[in-house]
């Protein structure tokens, strides 16, 4: 709970919004505990390797192979069946009416 106060103090001071590693390892260093920072300091550039490394997620719709254009017409086209499919839903049967 301190080391996360501190490191939120830190944040605010730079005016960020999120506590960065950089803020954790300031606020080690003021809090005393020097011991954490080196392994931590590895921890950090590991998984900046990492993401480096990371294939990025393919965008399906990029890939496609259609125009942004030609997506919204095949959306509006599904929108349109399904409109029409719930509405068929919704009629009564002519079978199940009674007259009386």
């Amino acid at each position: 709970m301190i080391l996360s106060d501190s490191s939120n103090d830190i944040a605010e001071k730079e005016s960020k919004k999120t506590i960065a590693s950089d803020h954790v390892i300031k606020a080690l260093q003021e809090l005393g505990f020097e011991e954490y920072i080196e392994p931590i300091e590895k921890v950090v550039v590991e998984h900046k390797e990492a993401q480096k490394g990371r294939e990025k997620k393919n965008n399906k719709f990029q890939n496609s192979g259609f125009t942004e254009e030609e997506l919204l017409r095949q959306q509006e086209e599904l929108f349109r069946q399904s409109r029409s499919r719930l509405q068929n839903q919704m009629e009564p049967d002519a079978k199940e009416v009674k007259t009386e």
